[in-house]
């Protein structure tokens, strides 16, 4: 059959067009910064354009997913997060450590769809998987 593909049914279309796993933008900032006493801040921003969509539609008679309105032509909303992180180290004699950290991760709070339904029914865009929502970690570590 080489690069041709066969009829498909229903005026669908060609299987043609950006994977579900497609994101045309994204920016990863990190900065890291040590302060004179000893402590430590980070922090870290993430953006995605968000992610190709494709609406599954289920052909009948044969019961096959196919893609009725083009592979891609959708895209899910764009996701932004700042991270955040502090710590500071303690020391008690030459090999022995305290390290306090508190971490904050989505600072904004936006809790975009990142997966959403994609099949051809009234369903299609509902989200199915979230951005994890604004979240606090504090962590102590003992090195000796």
């Amino acid at each position: 059959v080489g690069n041709e593909l066969m009829a498909l049914p229903l005026g669908i279309t060609a299987p043609y067009g950006p994977l579900a796993s497609d994101i045309r933008h994204q920016v990863r900032l990190n900065a890291a910064w040590t302060a004179r006493w000893g402590s430590t801040f980070g922090a870290v921003y993430r953006f995605d354009s968000g992610r190709a969509l494709t609406r599954r539609t289920l052909v009948q008679p044969d019961g096959y997913v196919g893609f009725g309105f083009g592979r891609g032509t959708d895209r899910t909303p764009s996701v932004h997060q700042l991270d955040l992180r502090a710590a500071h180290t303690v020391f008690f004699g030459r090999d022995t450590s305290i390290e306090i950290t508190a971490d904050l991760f989505n600072l904004v709070g936006s809790q975009v769809p990142l997966i959403v339904n994609e099949t051809d029914t009234n369903a299609f865009g509902t989200p199915i998987v979230r951005q994890e929502p604004r979240s606090v970690r504090a962590g102590v570590r003992l090195r000796w």
